[in-house]
């Protein structure tokens, strides 16, 4: 494990209220691993836990959805953000023992 942080914008601007999870690639057959989650705050910053008391993401390469809908993170409203960001994605992020792993991404709404 070891701990992630970093920011989302979209178009250039901090993207408040996404959500934010890493999936351990492999983890279909890897039963105990699981996703790390964050969401992010009003400057598009986040920081993975992996479950309540443990911060971070498992060593490894990770596929990345991040999603945004509208109300915000509490509410199951649509999605605001591209397919290519969380249905559909594209993203990826290693995360390294020896770090730092700031994990930026820089997100389009086109």
């Amino acid at each position: 494990m070891a701990e992630v942080t970093g920011q989302v914008t979209l178009d250039g601007n901090p993207l408040p209220d996404a959500i934010i999870d890493f999936y351990p690639q492999g983890a279909q057959e890897k039963k105990q691993s699981r996703a790390s989650t964050a969401a992010t705050d009003e400057e598009g910053k986040y920081s993975l836990m992996y479950n309540n008391n443990t911060a971070g993401a498992i060593l490894g390469d990770h596929m990345v959805r991040i999603s945004k809908t509208e109300g915000g993170a509490e509410v199951a409203g649509p999605e605001m953000l591209p397919k290519k960001y969380n249905e559909n994605t594209t993203l990826k992020a290693t995360v390294t023992k020896d770090g730092p792993n700031t994990i930026n991404f820089e997100l389009k709404s086109k």
